[in-house]
């Protein structure tokens, strides 16, 4: 489809982050533009897209740039900077927001929540068609962050669960909402085959290891009772197998010093245990999600706890086993016919230890699965393209 010159959508991209340390909040900024870029083809517009609070990568076929608009929680500096921020996004016909996956879920508390909120309730008040783009939502934390949510979504122009429980939650706080099942976009993120490693005729086992879970204190809300000890138990179990290789892949961290003491980091966490358990291999972390993705490719079976990192897996026909800490993952995967989910807990680390060897020993009946499941991904995207294609329609007339 030829493209008209004055067929012109602007768009403000919020709470993506392609300098996040988290591979997946890349992933699914990545895919974000890619998506829009297809559905611009099929709607015959031409895309403006602006990064708000965030470099947008060089190699793009649209026109891009970046603003900064920075939030405070001074409440005189803050109206003012929200003012502006409501000024500046009257410049914009359409705002994507990601909300990096999951920025309406309580579990992190309130402070991420409502700093989300700053440039989402802008690009409301300036009249703006926002966009939710496919994430979950909840648990929420009390009546006012469900009043608060159920407020925001009614008032938004599309709005995308990736799992059923996610539109469930959306529904029960804007009955009147239309919200779309639409699986997570970072589903198909490009593979840079690069990272791959060479052929072997051992059995490798991918290990993601959260420096999330592990490093989060009793008093955390993300707090997950028996996740160390999970670990321990599995490595001890995994490595009691003849013939098997462990290989430590990081999917949020840096591996600079001043980093290093970020309990959000898995490097830092991988290189502990590579150091406990020398008979692991402790995988270098790789530079961009692409490359991340090549490498999980690699592997025979694929144990993670970093959802996007789970994500890679199924999209590469990786084999997998997900050691969950919230309904998140269920949310993402189950819908799509791919059940293998083990939940933590305290008092259950023996119990998750036996269901994750079970998935890996019979891993091959998994393969059919992984192949339904990137066919629902294409159906559910196609449909996400649609609405969007039709939103930028409405805004170049």
């Amino acid at each position: 489809m030829k493209v008209k010159e004055d067929r012109l959508v602007s768009v403000a991209l919020i709470h993506h982050g392609w300098n996040n340390s988290n591979f997946g909040v890349q992933m699914l900024s990545s895919c974000s533009v890619e998506t829009l870029e297809k559905a611009s083809v099929l709607s015959g517009v031409r895309l403006c897209i602006t990064a708000i609070n965030s470099q947008l990568p060089s190699a793009m076929d649209v026109d891009t740039r970046t603003i900064s608009l920075k939030v405070t929680a001074n409440p005189f500096k803050g109206l003012f900077k929200w003012l502006r921020a409501v000024r500046v996004m009257r410049e914009f016909d359409l705002v994507v927001d990601t909300s990096e996956g999951d920025g309406f879920a309580g579990i992190y508390g309130n402070k991420r929540f409502y700093w989300q909120m700053f440039l989402r309730a802008a690009a409301i008040a300036a009249g703006c068609k926002v966009i939710l783009a496919p994430q979950t939502f909840g648990p929420l934390d009390g009546r006012v962050q469900r009043w608060v949510f159920g407020r925001t979504i009614s008032r938004c122009a599309l709005v995308a669960a990736r799992g059923p429980l996610s539109r469930q939650i959306a529904l029960s706080c804007a009955p009147q909402s239309d919200v779309l099942l639409v699986p997570d976009l970072g589903f198909t993120l490009k593979t840079d085959y690069s990272a791959r490693l060479a052929p072997s005729d051992s059995l490798r086992v991918g290990l993601n290891v959260s420096g999330l879970l592990w490093g989060a204190s009793t008093q955390s809300s993300y707090h997950v009772p028996g996740y160390r000890e999970t670990v321990y138990l599995l490595l001890d179990e995994l490595l009691a197998i003849p013939g098997l290789e462990i290989h430590l892949a990081s999917h949020v961290g840096e591996s600079e010093p001043e980093v290093a003491s970020s309990e959000l980091s898995d490097w830092v966490v991988s290189s502990e245990l590579a150091a406990r358990y020398p008979q692991v291999h402790l995988e270098p972390l790789q530079p961009s999600p692409e490359k991340a993705k090549g490498l999980v490719s690699s592997f025979d079976f694929f144990i993670g706890s970093r959802m996007h990192a789970c994500i890679s897996a199924a999209a590469s026909g990786t084999p997998l086993a997900c050691i969950v800490y919230g309904h998140k993952f269920e949310d993402v995967f189950d819908w799509l016919g791919l059940h293998v989910a083990v939940e933590l807990g305290a008092g259950r680390e023996a119990r998750c230890v036996r269901a994750v060897m079970s998935l890996l020993s019979e891993r091959s009946v998994q393969s059919d699965a992984l192949l339904e499941l990137m066919t629902q991904v294409t159906k559910g995207h196609a449909t996400y393209m649609r609405a969007l294609g039709d939103l930028m329609g409405s805004c170049s007339k």
